[in-house]
């Protein structure tokens, strides 16, 4: 009796491990542009998808092509090879993607800054009347309220960029 408890569990431990190769059927079945779709401009997102990537990566990023469970061998180095081929696709698919949206992201948050030191420095300190005063209290009020926003994402943003370096992203010259 004992004897077929242990048995029965090898062939569930082995048939559990062959399982998290089994789940890696989804990277053929996911379609690239409804994770886009549902990432959206996210970059938050995007950085939890691309960190939760490099971690799931550990299963199959070995040289090992098989597994002992006692008896029971399970060989994988084919689907392996395979799987290491789709993920590298994917994964550079997505960081040519999120590369692209930091881009963006970071363009738009320098224009808006460039736009606000403009004002800055159009802003007229020996004004005359009232309307003038109220003008550059505003937009004082104003540009103080979005800083700490813009520091926000621009720590966002240095971040999101150390991870792609760390992730190999080719940066483009701009």
């Amino acid at each position: 009796r004992q004897c077929l408890q242990k048995i029965e569990v090898k062939v569930l431990t082995a048939g559990e491990y062959g399982q998290t190769w089994l789940r890696y059927q989804a990277l053929w079945d996911m379609d690239e542009n409804t994770v886009i779709d549902e990432i959206g401009d996210d970059l938050s997102k995007w950085q939890e998808l691309l960190i939760s990537m490099r971690r799931s990566r550990t299963t199959f990023d070995n040289s090992d092509t098989e597994k002992a469970f006692g008896p029971i061998i399970v060989e994988y180095g084919t689907v392996q090879e395979k799987v290491n081929n789709k993920y590298d696709r994917w994964h550079k698919q997505l960081l040519s993607r999120f590369g692209q949206l930091l881009s963006d992201h970071m363009k738009k948050l320098f224009k808006d800054m460039r736009h606000a030191r403009g004002q800055l420095e159009d802003l007229r300190l020996d004004v005359g009347d009232t309307s003038d005063i109220c003008d550059s209290v505003t937009l004082l009020q104003e540009l103080k309220r979005k800083a700490p926003i813009w520091k926000d994402q621009v720590t966002q943003q240095l971040e999101i960029e150390k991870l792609l370096q760390r992730q190999r992203y080719a940066f483009p010259a701009d």
